[in-house]
């Protein structure tokens, strides 16, 4: 007889067997917004998210967010073994980037940001996940919130000084869109968030919004997986998903 260790089932907070109006792939600023705005509707959403789900505490630990340099035994460098690519490697090497390399481990450049032990159990390790598409700083997070936890989940309004650099320095390239263009996206998400509409005297503030009463939706995460067949079949390993439920 052949024992096999399996790892006990993992707790299902989310109705795999119902169909969704949507599966949104990612829970990173551009999956979680589109979550939001899709529920916001009265939609029903699955999420799925190929990182881990941490809690404050657990992600408070795993960042150290709060810790000062001096507090780390390598002032935030990773343990030998692990290296960070650089913008040059990006511009001089071909994908994908790891190939060849004698590190055990290969992150994206953020992990070079001073903190990159904070972020090794985060990024993707290009050895195991190699890209292997055109070049492209690919910066991959694996964790539920995406890499907005590498950035501090904050975003900041660009400016036509950003979008116009060229007309205004002469350096780069014009993007093909203005601020005028987007601020009125801007404007939809600042509610409910820290700055928004900046005000005469007043500097940023969020700005009021009524809205219309509209089903609204929480969520709720599970880890599930997929079998190696990619049938419908879910195991124990792999994704986590979240989906969104009546209030």
């Amino acid at each position: 007889m052949t024992l096999v260790k399996t790892p006990p089932p993992l707790s299902q907070e989310v109705d795999l067997s119902k169909t969704y109006d949507a599966v949104v792939v990612g829970s990173g600023a551009a999956g979680g917004m589109a979550a939001h705005v899709l529920t916001e509707q009265g939609m029903d959403v699955l999420m799925l998210e190929a990182g881990k789900k941490f809690d404050i505490n657990q992600i408070g630990q795993e960042l150290r967010s709060m810790q000062w340099p001096y507090d780390h035994p390598r002032r935030g460098d990773a343990p030998p073994g692990y290296h960070s690519l650089s913008f040059n490697e990006y511009t001089v090497r071909n994908p994908p980037y790891a190939k060849g390399s004698t590190f055990k481990h290969v992150m994206s450049y953020v992990g070079g940001w001073g903190g990159s032990d904070y972020v090794k159990n985060i990024l993707v390790d290009e050895k195991d996940h190699p890209y292997t598409g055109t070049k492209y700083a690919w910066v991959r997070a694996r964790l539920l919130g995406g890499k907005t936890n590498i950035w501090g989940r904050l975003a900041l309004r660009l400016s036509d000084y950003d979008f116009k650099a060229k007309t205004h320095d002469g350096y780069g390239e014009d993007w093909p869109i203005a601020y005028a263009d987007i601020e009125p996206y801007y404007d939809r998400v600042a509610p409910g968030c820290s700055g928004g509409r900046p005000t005469s005297g007043a500097g940023w503030r969020c700005a009021s919004r009524t809205t219309t009463s509209k089903p609204r939706r929480t969520t709720a995460t599970v880890k599930i997986g997929r079998s190696p067949t990619r049938t419908s079949s879910p195991t124990t390993t792999g994704l986590t998903a979240t989906s969104a439920s009546p209030a």
